[in-house]
């Protein structure tokens, strides 16, 4: 299981060039077949007791944020974790499905993404 995160515009998803590796990103319809080339952040869920001990709050607490006010949580998340990466790598799950550089790209790309999208909202499937 995974969170799968994207930006909108009026209910249509905002297109991110953001550099992630394949497996850190969907290129694969969402929500309509209208969304097909949309990009969603795809992050497991077994990387949530590492991104709870940085500070991020649950998921569906960011479903319907605007970009602006998420960023900054993202960035902070994202910086804790480069800021003590022994710490954190020591909670990558053991079954070896997620790890710290992961987490680390995908946050840091959300991040990236809504400070070019500020007025930009935050949709997701949780």
């Amino acid at each position: 299981m995974s969170a799968d995160i994207w930006l909108e515009y009026d209910g249509e998803t905002v297109m991110v060039d953001d550099g992630l590796d394949a497996e850190m990103r969907s290129m694969v319809p969402m929500r309509s077949a209208g969304s097909v080339d949309s990009t969603t952040f795809n992050l497991t869920y077994n990387l949530s007791p590492m991104l709870l001990a940085a500070g991020m709050p649950p998921w569906r607490e960011f479903i319907g944020m605007r970009a602006g006010d998420a960023g900054p949580i993202w960035q902070a998340v994202a910086d804790e974790l480069r800021d003590d990466p022994g710490r954190y790598r020591e909670l990558n799950p053991p079954n070896g499905w997620g790890d710290y550089e992961g987490a680390v790209e995908v946050i840091s790309a959300l991040a990236a993404a809504c400070e070019r999208h500020p007025d930009a909202t935050v949709g997701g499937w949780l």
